[in-house]
């Protein structure tokens, strides 16, 4: 997935005008509690807990749409709607597979928070 697929950055940098460099403290703690929610996720996934996952699945679309963090918001965003219409079947994959869009997410915060 390219830069632009991941994160908004465009949008990013207009809340990084309104909110200044407390958007790089929201960005460190995204990076913080994202992979232990996401890791709530799998668990979640991997029980048949469909009410928990849609929960964290929630919990993360908005962090990450909050962020303008666009692939990882669309991911949790379809893992919540098919978890609300009992739509769990093969969810386990959807999930596995945005670990790798997860860690190239946070790779390029880390890069991002760097310059």
């Amino acid at each position: 997935m390219t830069d632009s697929m991941l994160i908004d950055i465009s949008a990013l940098d207009t809340l990084r005008q309104i909110l200044g460099d407390d958007v790089n403290d929201l960005l460190e703690e995204y990076c913080r509690i994202t992979p232990g929610l996401f890791e709530e996720l799998v668990n979640a996934s991997a029980s048949g807990n469909a009410e928990n996952m849609v929960s964290v699945a929630h919990q993360l679309k908005g962090m990450s749409a909050n962020l303008h963090i666009t692939g990882l918001a669309a991911l949790f965003r379809s893992v919540e709607l098919r978890g609300k219409n009992g739509d769990i079947d093969g969810i386990d994959i959807v999930i596995s597979d945005g670990r790798q869009t997860l860690t190239d997410t946070i790779n390029l915060i880390n890069e991002m928070l760097k310059a």
